[in-house]
């Protein structure tokens, strides 16, 4: 499969180099196009030519070279951003991992002081239950107390009022 891939591209490969001409050379160019015609020659048909011919040549190659060489630092610096994009997303990444960590750690922590806080409250609860239970029987002594008090008192207020 990749062999008819290449295959193709060769049969397409003059028309490629015009189209990525247009996109890199403005249209307006003769030299440029020029180059490119040449670049199209093959070698053994160039080997015929004089070397009056190949001397006009040597600027327009010249030309192709310095847009090669402009495209080349046009790549350069886009890997180079894409390198510095590249180590910022992986800084990001590494503080959004240990922010995440962090927030764990916190909710676990809170999960923990909820789990105390609501045992506390159930302890307080029972605590709180069992003096209830101690207020309700306190209050029936002391109305056994008052009534015993109260009958003793009323026994001796009527001996009282017999004796008198």
């Amino acid at each position: 499969m990749p062999e008819s891939r290449i295959a193709q591209a060769r049969v397409r490969s003059s028309a490629g180099v015009h189209q990525l001409h247009e996109l890199v050379v403005p249209s307006t160019a003769p030299r440029a196009s020029r180059v490119v015609e040449k670049l199209h020659i093959p070698y053994r048909e160039q080997g015929g030519a004089h070397a009056s011919d190949i001397e006009p040549a040597l600027p327009d190659y010249l030309q192709a070279l310095e847009l090669v060489s402009g495209a080349a630092q046009t790549m350069q610096s886009m890997e180079e951003n894409s390198s510095r994009i590249q180590t910022k997303a992986f800084e990001l990444m590494q503080q959004a991992r240990t922010d995440r960590q962090e927030a764990h750690e916190r909710i676990a922590n809170l999960v923990n002081q909820l789990t105390a806080s609501e045992a506390r409250a159930e302890e307080l609860e029972r605590q709180l239950a069992e003096a209830e239970l101690r207020a309700q029987t306190a209050e029936q002594w002391l109305s056994r107390f008052m009534e015993t008090v109260n009958e003793a008192f009323a026994v001796r207020k009527s001996r009282l009022a017999e004796a008198s």
